[in-house]
């Protein structure tokens, strides 16, 4: 199953370490010499992600009592195992990207994870069954009768082939470096290999791309 949660950074539990102040918009009715100070994140607030990780992550590990692996924190686990059929008490494996959470458990975790997330204001629950698809971390994830098979969203034709001719201009080519990056980062390690002469070539020459 997948959660979304609403406007997550705005949810976090902790206050900024800092003094940030706005001008209120004209729909406050305040005076215009008036400021207001941010105690919460907000959207805009530079560190407001940071916060919203601690309240987000710190959830799954005290009130669903999961571990982080020790490679990946935002890829949680719990420790009894996961024989999901064999197990009477919760067990699950979860993964966090920002607001979005991807789980796979029991029926004694799903309950649990349902109870407790009411904490916060979420989107409807979305559940992976036969000829439906969720959408996570740039990747679709589909299932039928007999298997469950994962895609990028993205499409790697986005991506141009280095060639001498037609060149891009270096913001294009900064681009195509950071999509490729990305398509690497959420698929199969062996697409590294594949990616490595985009990567590779020289930085102070990026006028080596065409369509």
């Amino acid at each position: 199953m997948m959660r979304d949660v609403i406007q997550a950074y705005t949810q976090s539990e902790t206050e900024l370490n800092r003094s940030v102040y706005v001008k209120p918009v004209p729909e406050f009715g305040l005076s215009e010499d008036m400021l207001l100070r941010i105690v919460r994140p907000l959207y805009g607030v530079p560190e407001a992600g940071l916060h919203w990780f601690k309240t987000y992550h710190g959830f799954h590990k005290r009130k669903l009592g999961l571990t982080p692996a020790p490679h990946d924190l935002c890829l949680l686990f719990t420790k009894h195992g996961m024989s999901l059929d064999k197990v009477k008490k919760p067990a699950a494996i979860t993964c966090l990207q920002t607001d979005d959470s991807l789980c796979l458990g029991n029926s004694q975790f799903l309950a649990l994870e349902d109870e407790s997330t009411k904490q916060f204001e979420c989107k409807p629950l979305k559940k992976l069954a036969v000829g439906s698809s969720l959408k996570f971390n740039g990747t679709i994830i589909t299932k039928d009768d007999s298997s469950i098979a994962l895609r990028a969203a993205v499409s790697g034709r986005n991506i141009l082939v280095p060639v001498q001719e037609d060149p891009i201009d270096k913001d294009g080519y900064v681009a195509q470096r950071a999509r490729g990056a990305y398509i690497a980062s959420v698929c199969l390690r062996t697409w590294f290999s594949d990616l490595l002469p985009l990567h590779s070539t020289s930085t102070s020459n990026p006028n080596k791309f065409v369509h």
